[in-house]
Formats: C-alpha cells, structure tokens, sequence
C-alpha cells in the first residue's frame, strides 16, 4: 500500500496534536463564590453560588461543608441555613481547589428600656437610655445568659445607668469591661464567676453603688481604673476595694482647643 506510510504519518500527527491539545485544557485554579460572608440570625437562609476558576474549567462538582454544623449548614445545592449563635465557614470545594465564605450568627432583643444584641463573634451590645434590669438564675435569668461561656467582649451604652444583679455572670472568656460614667449601682453577682476578667474600667468619677458579690471569682490580680482623681474615693468603699487587688487612676485626658 503505497498510501500506508502518509496514513501512518497522518494518524501520528493527528494523535500528536490531540495530546497536545489536551495538555492545554485548563486544571481548576480556584473556586469563586457569589459572597465571602453572611451575617443573619436563627432561622435565616441564604443559597451560596460557587464557580469554578478558570471559567473555562472542565466541569467539576462541588463538594459543599461546614466547619460548624451546630452554628450553620449547607446542602449540597449551597443553601446556607443559620442554627444558633456564633461563627463558621461554609467550604465549596473543586477537586483541590476551594472556596470560604465566613459565616456570623447574630442574635438579639429587648431586656426593659435597652435593646441587645449577640454577635456571633461574642460581642454582646446592650444601647438605650435607662437601666439593666435585674435577673434570677433559671427562667429568669438575662436573656443572653444562653451565651455567658462565649462571650468575649461587653459594650455598655453610655446611657445605662445602672447594671443590675446577675446580669454578666460566669462570663469566662470576658477579659476587660468599660462601665460607663452614668452608672450609679451595680447589683449582686452582676459578674461573678468571670475568672478571666483582669481588668474594669468604671468612667463615674463619683464611685457607684456596689453590692459586695458583683465582682465575687475574678482574678487575683484583677485591676480596677478609675477616672484620673478618682482613685482614693473608690478605695474608701470597702466592697470596691475589696473586689480588687489593685485600683489605678486613667491618665488625665488632654483638654479640647
């Protein structure tokens, strides 16, 4: 066969270039998702779209997760549906490849006048004008004791005016606390049990009202700050000096010009 040589060349190249061409198809380099964060409370729902990267990738499945079940989950269409309170990541993964989305869990209401609110990153807000009610333990506990263990940061507005018993107790992960200037009393147990809490800043030059229990169980070398000024007054109360290894004074602030 006087043609079978240029039919062998011919197959050759053909196979050559179809390996050649193959070697060219992309791999996926990533995986692209619609939002990089969510933040919703209980119940909420959102669906995730995930691409993969480049977009003239071969078609390669998605593989949905996440790191915390109990906080968030995801099906395998993407449907973000938020559980309880707190932070997790929602993972779409293509072959090696993947894609995060951080998820926030935020949770809130009203306890008398103030109105609350519960981040999934542990920050507990209380704002508005008036007091911190007074709790119990059990069915009358504060309405964030459900999260007292995760807890990490507490903002008080500077219009409460008085922070009432059992209102921060057991709080372990809380480090540090402002009080703000127009709070005139402190209730029982308000932060007892917050082992972790080494430092307290209270901003009333004239010392609040303190039951002796409010600071029962922080550190031994808890401190208290006081406003510049202000230092011996709160030492002359026993139940301030008592709950405190030590009380120091803020630096003066700067006159405004």
């Amino acid at each position: 066969m006087k043609n079978l040589p240029a039919l062998l060349s011919a197959a050759l190249l053909w196979i050559a270039t179809s390996c050649e061409t193959n070697n060219f198809l992309p791999g996926v380099s990533g995986v692209n998702l619609s939002q990089s964060s969510l933040s919703f409370e209980p119940g909420n729902s959102a669906t995730l779209r995930a691409t993969p990267l480049p977009y003239n990738a071969p078609a390669t499945p998605i593989v949905w997760s996440s790191t915390d079940p109990d906080v968030a989950t995801v099906d395998d269409q993407g449907l973000v549906t938020a559980v309880s309170v707190g932070e997790a990541s929602i993972i779409a993964a293509a072959a090696d490849k993947r894609g995060i989305c951080r998820v926030i869990v935020n949770t809130g209401g009203e306890t008398g006048t103030l109105d609350w609110l519960m981040k999934g990153d542990g920050t507990l807000t209380l704002s508005g004008v008036g007091i911190i009610p007074s709790y119990t333990t059990g069915a009358g506990a504060a309405p964030w004791s459900w999260y007292f263990g995760m807890i990490r940061s507490i903002t008080i507005g500077k219009d409460v005016t008085s922070i009432g018993a059992n209102a921060f107790p057991g709080c372990t992960a809380l480090t540090n606390i402002t009080i703000p200037a127009e709070v005139t009393g402190i209730g029982a147990s308000a932060f007892a049990g917050c082992s972790a809490l080494a430092a307290v800043t209270v901003l009333a030059t004239e010392p609040p009202v303190l039951d002796p229990s409010a600071f029962d169980g922080l550190p031994e070398d808890a401190v208290l700050h006081v406003p510049a000024g202000c230092g011996e007054a709160y030492e002359a109360i026993p139940a301030w000096n008592d709950a405190f290894s030590s009380i120091a004074e803020l630096e003066p602030e700067e006159p405004q010009e």
